[in-house]
């Protein structure tokens, strides 16, 4: 071995050393490859255990732990065959052994280390951080089990797996099955065990003393045992910058290092969305353990099996496609029918089967009059329209969107006659529709703020344009919602409209195209979101890979089955993660929450006193949506309220999903229906929704997923997780949208402002740029953190790590679920800009005044009277 190899191998032991345990040093291997070596014979030397990595110079040195096998969810590694895993084994503590006394080399090892700082891995800053032993107790018992659980947290499953690196002979070549060397002595081989047992020894050492050393408070604390406490203790270390001072740059201290799930960067740049994929996964394990649900669950489970088998398109999957298609008066590529209107099309669409992100069509109640109804137009699928922009851009970008047509076209047609004689043109043209459509959606999703209004369907004509006449809305708006609903449609109903721009929009788009030209649109959008269930082609198209496109089609599958199977989904996951009594403290919590926010507001210097009582009003008024029925956590119940499954008969996924969604269209007014169109989308990336219209807040079942709820987390955890992101939703009910809608759901002017609330808005609140979330996330910030200190007596002095205070948990929470990529179409608030207002963030992180985290101005958007 010549000196750079031993220099990097000492370095790498010198850094593990700090962090790991006695326990976490069993049977290390050491390899060689110099695929990444910065110069020909500069060959890089790898400590392994097993989980996770730490990365030395030009390679990353995986570490794994014994007790996580290395097939298992926790582990980020792709298995190799199985001749990869048999590694040149070299004593770890030998060469610390060999080298010691070389007070030059270890001189070089120091100089090394200030010039480029290893990044510390999950594993090493996880254990640092929390196998400390108060009283005598180790924190993490069960360590194997809480690994796995922690590999679980980090790593999504799926099919991106980093690869074994190579192993290669002494002469560069690359071998199956090294050579173990014998070119140790048995003089070396007792020095070897020597130094283990010291090595042991002085580990024990010192995590007896890291178990003795204070709390950052300087109180000695008793450290929350509970796996959720210990699991987000983790997740908060994980990837953390400690190259960045706190109170210098805040966000990326937490965030710089953070990286979406492997093969899912284009939708999963946010730690929601992030979050959403992880449930994903953790449902279809639910469905696999509980017994709720009877054949409606086993059917679920089937069916998802079913939609991700790699399979191929065939003539009756095809058949029954375009059968659907026409039942829904789509047509594609062809035209459609002269005598079907493009209106009715999309009511259609929007009402009944809810499969257009042009807009969604709902009958709610009158709030003030119980007996009467009222029609909702509001924007559609959010995520679908930001899945289908990203996909298209992609296409556009590579130039292989005729390719991507044509696949489509094969898939249902099967014939390549009509393809060449279909005009490439054509297909352009569609391509030019198809972008105009999504840009002026994305549009109407991104104003702020957004400006709704209460008309009545005999006027909807004024907002629309003269394309779309009186006439045409109640005749088609009777036509398909009558039948469906329990209102009768006349042209004095009334029209609730969640922003007057998506009224302006569609008349454009009507406007400025044909009928024909519409429904094709429609179709081609439809095709594109569901063809997916019988091939996997066009997404592979689309990735320009099969590898690329295999993490997505699960996200397909989800969501086709969640479509038909909502409120099964939300109960079995429910009842497998959170007992009766674990619901109906999260109903306290919140409604607590509701609470905060009105003595925020009452105390506020924001408002005029006319302003406060409206606030104050709606506050009270606001319901939240979380629970499916409660019937369904009844499994009589729920088995009966599917049985009408047993009818079906789909011999394929596509004939089953088809079937099972028709036929709960069909129900209509049932409340099987009821419950899956009110639950909130479980596989949506925007998991707290708040309706300016109905003055409801809808909370995604998939949202009570680590890191943002822990139903036995601390206070710090559950207040800087789903407290805050709940109650910035409660701010957005008197934000500028929210004040435009009275508590009884009457649309009028915004209530006013103070002229001390406009001053203070102009001056001190504007750090945030075109942020339109900022304002409602500082006060919940300023809500939710004084919420915290009020609980944090009840959990008895525990803290989460005896790294931070629970203050600094809170914040550091609230930091890391606001993570996201720069490629995130909706972005959100960044802790930075939160953080700078805020003096309880300065002071838990000792940042001096002046300093970037604790400027002098700062902006208190709820300001008391008395500042």
């Amino acid at each position: 071995m010549d000196s750079e190899q031993a220099l990097l191998v000492k370095s790498a032991a010198n850094d593990a050393d700090d962090t790991l345990g006695p326990e976490d040093l069993e049977e290390p291997r050491i390899d060689c490859d110099d695929r990444d070596s910065p110069a020909a014979g500069d060959d890089v030397w790898r400590v392994e255990f097993d989980s996770v990595s730490v990365r030395t110079k030009a390679s990353v040195m995986p570490i794994h732990h014994p007790d996580v096998d290395s097939h298992s969810p926790g582990n980020s590694r792709r298995p190799g065959p199985a001749t990869a895993h048999r590694r040149q084994a070299v004593d770890y503590r030998g060469f610390q052994a060999l080298y010691k006394e070389n007070r030059a080399l270890l001189e070089e090892v120091e100089a090394m280390k200030r010039e480029e700082k290893p990044r510390k891995s999950m594993f090493t800053r996880g254990v640092q951080k929390l196998l400390s032993v108060p009283d005598g107790q180790p924190v993490f018992p069960g360590f194997g089990e809480g690994m796995a659980k922690v590999g679980s947290l980090f790593a999504l499953e799926g099919p991106f797996r980093r690869q074994p690196a190579r192993v290669l002979s002494s002469g560069g070549t690359d071998s199956a099955d090294p050579q173990p060397q014998r070119s140790f002595t048995r003089l070396a081989t007792v020095i070897v065990v020597a130094v283990g047992v010291v090595f042991v020894a002085s580990a024990m050492l010192f995590a007896l003393l890291g178990a003795l050393t204070s709390h950052p408070s300087g109180v000695q604390a008793q450290v929350c045992k509970t796996s959720d406490c210990r699991l987000h203790a983790l997740y908060l270390s994980y990837r953390q910058n400690h190259s960045v001072r706190r109170c210098n740059d805040f966000q990326a201290y937490v965030c710089s290092e953070w990286e979406p799930p492997e093969g899912y960067s284009l939708v999963a740049n946010t730690t929601i969305s992030e979050v959403v994929l992880r449930w994903m996964q953790d449902i279809r394990r639910a469905l696999q353990d509980s017994t709720a649900g009877g054949m409606a669950r086993h059917m679920v489970l089937s069916m998802l099996d079913g939609c991700m088998a790699d399979r191929k398109s065939t003539h009756q999957d095809a058949k029954i496609f375009r059968d659907f298609m026409y039942r829904l008066n789509l047509h594609w590529p062809g035209d459609p029918p002269t005598n079907v209107s493009a209106l009715s099309v999309l009511i259609r669409l929007a009402f009944k089967w809810q499969v257009t992100f042009w807009m969604k069509l709902r009958v709610i109640q009158d709030p003030v009059r119980r007996d009467r109804r009222r029609l909702v137009l509001s924007g559609g699928d959010q995520d679908a329209i930001v899945f289908l922009n990203l996909n298209h851009k992609q296409l556009l970008q590579r130039d292989a969107y005729v390719q991507y047509w044509k696949s489509h076209y094969a898939i249902l047609y099967r014939d390549d006659d009509v393809i060449q004689n279909h005009v490439v043109t054509q297909m352009y043209e569609s391509a030019t529709l198809q972008s105009h459509v999504i840009e002026t959606l994305l549009a109407v999703a991104r104003k702020y703020p957004k400006s709704p209004a209460a008309t009545t369907v005999g006027v909807l004509r004024n907002y629309t344009g003269d394309r779309l006449t009186s006439s045409q809305w109640l005749q088609f708006l009777r036509e398909h919602v009558n039948p469906h609903s329990d209102v009768a449609v006349s042209e004095d109903t009334e029209v609730l409209v969640s922003d007057l721009l998506l009224l302006k929009s569609i008349g454009g788009l009507f406007t400025k195209y044909s009928d024909a030209d519409i429904i094709r649109q429609l179709s081609w959008e439809f095709v594109q979101l569901h063809v997916i269930m019988m091939d996997k082609t066009p997404l592979e198209i689309a990735f320009a890979s099969r590898w690329y496109a295999m993490p997505y089609v699960s996200v397909y599958c989800t969501r086709y089955v969640e479509t038909v199977y909502r409120p099964l989904l939300a109960s079995v996951y429910v009842r497998q993660h959170l007992s009766v009594d674990d619901r109906r403290a999260l109903d306290s919590d919140v409604a607590g929450l509701v609470n905060a926010v009105i003595e925020k507001v009452n105390g506020s210097s924001w408002f005029e006193e006319q302003g406060k009582r409206e606030a104050i009003e709606k506050l009270r008024a606001l319901r939240t949506s979380i629970w499916p029925p409660e019937a369904y956590f009844d499994d009589d119940e729920l088995e009966q309220a599917y049985h009408w499954l047993q009818r079906l008969k789909g011999a394929s996924f596509t004939a089953s999903w088809i079937e099972s969604f028709s036929a709960l269209r069909d129900l209509g007014k049932t409340a099987l229906y009821a419950a899956t169109v009110h639950l909130h989308n479980m596989m949506s990336f925007v998991l707290f929704d708040y309706d300016y219209l109905t003055n409801n807040v809808h909370i995604a079942i998939s949202a009570l997923t680590n890191p943002i709820y822990y139903p036995h987390g601390s206070r710090s955890m559950f207040y800087g997780g789903l407290g805050f992101l709940y109650t910035s939703q409660l701010f957005k009910s008197i934000d500028d949208t929210g004040r435009r809608v009275r508590a009884n759901g009457t649309v009028t002017h915004p209530w006013p402002l103070s002229e001390k609330g406009k001053l203070g808005r102009k001056s001190h609140c504007q750090g945030a740029g075109h942020d339109v979330s900022f304002l409602s996330n500082l006060g919940a910030l300023e809500v939710a953190h004084a919420k915290f200190l009020a609980m944090l007596p009840m959990d008895g002095g525990k803290v989460v790590s005896k790294s931070y205070t629970e203050e600094q948990v809170f914040f550091l929470t609230v930091c890391r679920i606001l993570c996201e990529m720069p490629s995130a179409e909706f972005g959100t608030t960044t802790c930075n800009s939160l953080f700078r207002n805020s003096p309880e963030f300065a002071e838990a992180f000792h940042c001096p005044p002046g300093s970037p985290m604790n400027p002098i101005e700062k902006c208190k958007y709820y300001a008391s009277s008395e500042n």
